[in-house]
């Protein structure tokens, strides 16, 4: 994995933690007394109208940049990748309009929307995507979602600076040639950093990263006001999705930069319409305003993301390469408690590798996910395991998870030792394999078991398993068969039967030991109709409308 991508990936999971740190939760006070006029139910649309989104910084507002949850909200209301994903996971057309598979999923065609183009009138080109999708790999932090297209290692170690494996063979035409069958690649081809960017963002980067030229239903009408806000206006020529041009859609979307507490307070004054809800608020938001149905508002949203938080560990390396002693420390750990611990954090005990959003999710799948503190401790008696050392890095929580697991594993008679490192101390122990029980965290790119699989056990060199997580010399030929013949199966269901059979056979193994994944809570106001949040990051402006009652100041 490279050391770019396993620091946005790991980083992010230190800021889900800290986003909800129980340690400082919202003022109960503060947020009982202060009045909202969010809830409006009365009256007609008005005409447009502005929704005012509280987010954290983004890290950027360009799809190369796009590695925490704030930037690819963002970036998905500026930009179009080739297809897009429905609440449900399936895919749809965006910027591509079709795509067509051969040589058994190796090859893909993808043909672009007949007229489509940036905020600046210029056309949308396939050479745009060959453009930016090298510029992505070589220069992002995002590019490895390309990993799978050929030429991926030698655009990203500086060999090329065009990705082989991409071409415009026309101007509406883009061909992607993969190293392996991928007939789920029209997936990976939906995330937000594999929008195009035109030419001119090479020759004005810095102003570019400012205010993007983007192909998507809202452009940015004002450069980026660092810490303060962003604020994007519909476009009217866009037709890249449902060519919906009402009077009544969001007209505009204003991103208020601003921590959760004080978000949620200007949400209960009105002048929020959308709002992350922090530690110790779910309750209180629930008698207020009510569940959301489903992913939609109004009201409160709280659905699972799909992310894992697990352990890691060595399983080539004494005592671990014993897999009755890494069961052992699987069954030893109170996942119920250790969730408990984290106060009123958005945390679901695991139940396997996949989160509950993503095929069995919500099944019991992991056997020793299960407490059963006496089977732990006989099976470390039998094996004469006493002490383990776990490594951590700095802030974001996991220290306090830490401490359970030491609690847990003391109670079955093993000590364990914990050693904090700074972040990239840490990052570079894992990869190194010096660690050998280490905390470490996941988020699915895309809405799939595979996503997860692929990433977290999947073995061999990483020209062959590809920037993933796998970390703990894991290595299983059965499992490694099954992702092969997942990826050539055309039907979904056929897919989803062998992934399983593939989790199946890596928690038999013991592979990792899963702890917990993460929820998204989010809180939307009355004022905002037909607006849905997808569990992958992004949101549909675009369709939804802002009901009567007039804009408040920000």
């Amino acid at each position: 994995m490279s050391m770019r991508r396993a620091r946005a990936f790991v980083a992010a999971f230190a800021l889900l933690l800290a986003a909800c740190d129980p340690a400082a939760p919202a003022s109960t006070g503060e947020l009982a007394d202060a009045r909202s006029s969010a809830s409006r139910t009365d009256g007609a649309a008005e005409a447009g109208g502005t929704l005012r989104w509280a987010v954290r910084e983004p890290a950027a507002v360009v799809p190369a940049g796009a590695v925490d949850d704030a930037s690819l909200l963002i970036v998905d209301t500026l930009f179009d990748s080739l297809t897009a994903l429905a609440l449900d996971g399936t895919v749809r057309p965006r910027a591509a309009v079709r795509w067509t598979p051969s040589d058994g999923g190796r090859r893909w065609q993808f043909t672009l929307r007949r007229g489509a183009r940036y905020h600046d009138g210029t056309p949308v080109r396939a050479r745009d995507f060959v453009r930016s999708w090298s510029l992505t790999v070589a220069q992002g932090h995002t590019g490895a979602h390309l990993e799978e297209v050929v030429g991926y290692r030698d655009v990203r170690e500086g060999r090329a600076s065009q990705l082989a494996g991409v071409r415009a063979l026309d101007r509406r035409t883009l061909e992607v040639q993969l190293r392996r069958p991928h007939m789920g690649f029209p997936t990976v081809a939906a995330h937000p950093t594999l929008a195009p960017v035109p030419a001119a963002a090479a020759s004005a980067r810095d102003r570019y990263a400012k205010q993007p030229i983007g192909n998507g239903p809202y452009r940015m009408s004002e450069p980026l006001t660092t810490g303060q806000f962003i604020r994007v206006k519909r476009d009217d020529e866009w037709h890249n999705g449902p060519r919906d041009r009402s009077d009544d859609r969001v007209r505009e979307v204003l991103f208020r930069i601003i921590d959760a507490d004080a978000a949620y307070v200007a949400f209960q004054q009105g002048r929020i319409d959308v709002s992350q809800l922090p530690a110790g608020a779910l309750d209180q938001a629930l008698r207020t305003y009510g569940p959301a149905d489903g992913s939609g508002g109004p009201g409160v949203v709280d659905a699972p993301r799909p992310s894992l938080y697990f352990l890691g560990l060595r399983v080539d390396r004494a005592p671990l390469d014993d897999v009755e002693v890494r069961r052992a420390l699987s069954l030893a750990i109170d996942r119920r408690a250790l969730v408990d611990d984290q106060g009123d954090l958005a945390l679901d005990p695991a139940r396997g590798i996949m989160p509950p959003v993503l095929p069995r999710g919500d099944e019991l799948v992991c056997a020793t996910c299960l407490h059963l503190p006496s089977l732990a401790a006989a099976a470390f008696a039998r094996a004469g395991v006493n002490k383990m050392t776990l490594t951590i890095d700095a802030d974001g929580g996991h220290e306090q998870v830490a401490e359970r697991i030491r609690a847990d594993l003391a109670a079955v008679g093993v000590d364990l030792v914990v050693r904090v490192l700074p972040f990239e101390e840490y990052l570079a122990e894992v990869e190194s394999g010096a660690a050998e029980l280490y905390r470490f965290g996941w988020q699915a790119s895309r809405p799939t078991a595979g996503a997860m699989l692929e990433a977290i056990v999947r073995s061999g060199p990483p020209e062959e398993r590809g920037d993933g997580a796998n970390y703990g010399g894991y290595a299983s030929d059965t499992v490694d068969a099954l992702l092969d013949r997942a990826r050539r199966a055309e039907a979904e269901e056929r897919r989803d039967r062998l992934w399983a059979r593939a989790e199946q056979r890596a928690l038999d193994d013991q592979a990792i030991i899963p702890l917990f994944s993460f929820r998204q809570r989010i809180v939307i106001s009355d004022r905002v109709a037909g607006l849905v949040v997808t569990p992958w990051g992004t949101a549909t402006p675009e369709r939804a409308s802002i009901v009567a009652g007039p804009d408040i100041a920000p």
